[in-house]
Order: structure tokens, then C-alpha cells, then sequence
């Protein structure tokens, strides 16, 4: 049985940030990752000879330099503005729509401009649930034609079901001043933790390629890991492998990981408690891009796409993504999500007709947003300590069961990297 001192469970970007930070200080270590690459939901993948992402996965380092040097060592990235728009009442509206009502029709804008206008105005409000919070930052109107329906496609839950500290400032509330200038007319583009992004000039697969050469000796691909022993401190593997180890650091799926320890470390009952979406990803290539945005929201009832954006790059690819529950990919067929999909791109000005598709291809994400509702905060709280106490870290997205960007999982990944070489 072989033994090591750190045991990395995920290939994903924060796996392999953590990876680099043990390789560089020549500590032992293992990256088991269950599939036949590394990347997770960060790389891309191949379709008849186009490359595809797993949806719009873009960096931001938010004044991270260890993150930005850990990708720019390797990736050329570009630095692309954010147009992003709000489909609603038919129409194609400004992000954020809250900073555009005069891009509404004038009865809809109106009533939407007294509702807000209408909010009272103070430096500290707590809410219970987002339905409160969207209710009085944005008012009865756009909580039931916007809000409300787009929550219901995005999370499969009401957005009474999710905690208001889940977006951070992600969606921007306007001040009253804000609100009049947007109702004349000005417009404000830039609002939002998002207004650039980065993106690779050539494929993100250059970073996880770059990665698993420099330390390849220490990678096994396709091993995905099923049992953990804490009192023998080792690990199974569905291959039937065995290895022992002093610290793992967990980047797979909170929820999931935690139903894989052995008796011992009494946490499934508050694993079970965690909940999250499952994501349908229709990827296509088009014939010629026929509008200027780089993603657009939908709320519209009658579909099940809620967000439809273009990659950056010379070949005109789009996705769009949708919504599973219970982790089903049989909750939508390939017919539906092709019929779905050719409204969704019409309603957003992509395409005008099924001819204008010139390729595409469906991905299921068994896990790809983690919902904020009232058990997540105290759950993981209490599943992280114990793993913790047992030398088990977790980090990134997944690992922690947060809302995370790219960057921060790079980051997240460096620190329990160095927390480890520090004992």
C-alpha cells in the first residue's frame, strides 16, 4: 500500500492550484482525479474539431496576484468588456435592468420607478430570504415578472427558499438617485462585481495541460475515489486501489465526499441536508453572430433556458444552459433541449432560423450550483470542522459548497496547500 503525506481528490482548478503549490515546495503528494483529464469544469472539451466550455466560465482575479500568476504563467488571456442583457417582456433590456427602466415599455417602466422610488433607504436592512430582499430593493413588479420566474429556471426553488447573503453585491441594488437617471435614460453599463472578464486567447486546455506535464509522476487520471477510513487513514478507490495518507484535500463535491466516509465521522445527516442544481449545457457553433452581447438572461416561463451567451474567439460558438433537478440527466431528452434551445437563441436575436446552427452538442454537470438555503451555512460549518479535525481540507466550489469564481478557487486551492506545508 502506498503512502503519502497529502492526498489531492479532484483534478479541477483548485486541485491543481494546490497541486503546483506542494510540487514547488517538494512535498509528497497524489492528485487522483476520476476522470481521463484534468480541468473539471474550468478546461474545455472537443466536439468535431470545435472547442467547447463547460458554459461561461470566465477569470477574474479581484487583485489576486498569486491566482493571476498561477493562470498568466501559462495562459495569454484577453480582457473583454461585459454587454450583457436582460430578456423580458419580449424585449432585449440593458444589464442591470434595475439601472434601465427606460428601456421598458413607458406603463411598465412607470409603475417599476414607483415601486423603487417607493423603498425606504437605510446603510444597514437585514432580510430573511431573497424574496424580502428583492421585494424591497426592486418592488412587487419585477419580482414577479423577473425575479421571481428566473429564481424558479435558475435554482428550481423560490427565491424565498435561498439566504440574501448568496450573491455578495452580484446583483446590484440602485440607489434612488441611480433609479431617476436610469428612468431618463443614462445608461450604466458597468455596475457589477463582472464589468471585464478574462478569457484565454487560444484554450484553457493549455493550462491543465501545461500543469499535469510539469508533475504527471504524481497524477492518476481516471480513479475516482468511493471510501475514506479516518481511523486507518486511507482511502478506496473504485478502481480498487488503496493508498494511505496524512492529509487529503478534498476539491469533489461537499455532499457526495461526506456519504463516502466511513463510519466514525457521524456527518451524512448533515450532508443529506445540502442541495444544489444540476446544469444541461446546449453548446453550438453558428453560422454568424448576429448580435452584440456576451450573455443575456432569461426569465420567460415558457422556456427552460435561463441564460444564452456567446464565447469570445473567432468561431462563432454559444451555450446555453438550463437548470436539472435531483441530478437527473433524463429529466430532458436531446430532442427537447434541441426544440428549447432553437426558441431560446431566436427569442435572444442569435439565430433566425434551425439553418443558422451549423453544430452543437449537449453536456449534463450532475452538480453545478450550490443553493443557498437555510441548512447550507450551519451544515457545512459543521461537516468542514470535523473533516478538518481528521486532517480531510476542502476547498474550491465544490469542496466547500460556496459560490465561487475561478480565480478564487485558485486561491482557495494555494492556501490549503500552504496551510498543509506549514505543519
Amino acid at each position: 500500500m502506498k503512502s503519502y503525506k497529502t492526498i489531492i481528490i479532484g483534478g479541477g482548478i483548485s486541485g491543481v492550484a494546490a497541486a503546483n503549490e506542494l510540487y514547488e515546495s517538494k512535498s509528497d503528494f497524489l492528485l487522483l482525479e476520476k476522470k481521463d483529464v484534468l480541468g473539471g469544469l474550468s478546461t474545455q472539451y472537443k466536439h468535431n474539431d470545435i472547442y467547447f466550455d463547460y458554459s461561461g466560465h470566465y477569470f477574474h482575479f479581484y487583485k489576486s496576484s498569486e491566482a493571476k500568476s498561477f493562470v498568466e504563467k501559462v495562459l495569454n488571456l484577453k480582457t473583454y468588456k461585459r454587454l450583457c442583457k436582460t430578456h423580458i417582456y419580449e424585449k432585449m433590456i440593458n444589464y442591470p435592468l434595475q439601472f434601465h427602466l427606460s428601456e421598458l415599455d413607458k406603463d411598465k417602466a412607470d409603475r417599476v420607478f414607483k415601486e423603487m422610488m417607493a423603498r425606504e433607504e437605510r446603510e444597514s436592512i437585514s432580510f430573511d430570504n431573497m424574496k424580502e430582499a428583492f421585494l424591497h430593493n426592486f418592488g412587487q413588479t419585477l419580482y414577479n415578472d423577473f425575479f421571481y420566474p428566473f429564481f424558479m429556471k435558475y435554482y428550481r426553488c423560490s427565491p424565498q427558499e435561498i439566504t440574501p447573503g448568496l450573491y455578495k453585491g452580484s446583483i446590484p441594488v440602485p440607489s434612488k438617485d441611480e433609479v431617476v437617471l436610469g428612468y431618463k435614460g443614462t445608461k450604466k453599463l458597468d455596475t457589477g462585481y463582472n464589468a471585464t472578464f478574462l478569457y484565454p486567447v487560444n484554450s484553457s486546455r493549455e493550462l491543465f495541460d501545461f500543469y499535469h506535464k510539469k508533475f504527471k509522476e504524481n497524477i492518476i487520471l481516471n480513479s475516482e475515489v468511493i471510501k475514506v477510513d479516518i481511523d486507518t487513514k486511507t482511502l478506496v478507490t473504485k478502481n480498487g486501489e488503496i493508498y494511505k495518507y496524512e492529509n487529503i484535500i478534498n476539491t469533489a463535491g461537499l455532499k457526495e465526499f461526506a456519504q463516502n466516509i466511513q463510519e466514525g465521522l457521524p456527518i451524512c445527516q448533515y450532508a443529506e441536508k445540502l442541495r444544489n442544481v444540476s446544469t444541461f449545457i446546449f453548446n453550438c457553433l453558428l453560422k454568424s453572430k448576429l448580435s452584440d452581447f456576451s450573455w443575456a438572461y432569461l426569465s420567460d416561463k415558457d422556456n427552460i433556458y435561463y441564460r444564452a451567451g456567446y464565447y469570445p474567439g473567432d468561431n462563432v460558438r454559444c451555450y446555453l444552459e438550463a437548470s436539472g433537478k435531483d441530478n437527473s440527466p433524463r429529466e430532458y431528452d436531446e430532442e427537447k433541449l434541441f426544440q428549447e434551445a432553437l426558441k431560446a437563441l431566436k427569442k435572444c436575436n442569435m439565430i433566425s432560423d434551425k439553418d443558422d446552427i451549423l453544430d452543437y452538442n449537449i453536456k449534463f454537470v450532475p452538480i453545478s450550483y450550490i443553493i443557498f438555503d437555510k441548512n447550507r451555512e450551519s451544515c457545512t460549518r459543521i461537516i468542514l470542522e470535523k473533516l478538518e479535525k481528521n486532517n480531510i481540507y476542502s476547498c474550491g466550489r465544490f469542496g466547500r459548497w460556496i459560490y465561487s469564481s475561478m480565480g478564487e478557487d485558485v486561491l482557495d486551492g494555494i492556501k490549503i496547500a500552504k496551510k498543509i506545508l506549514t505543519m
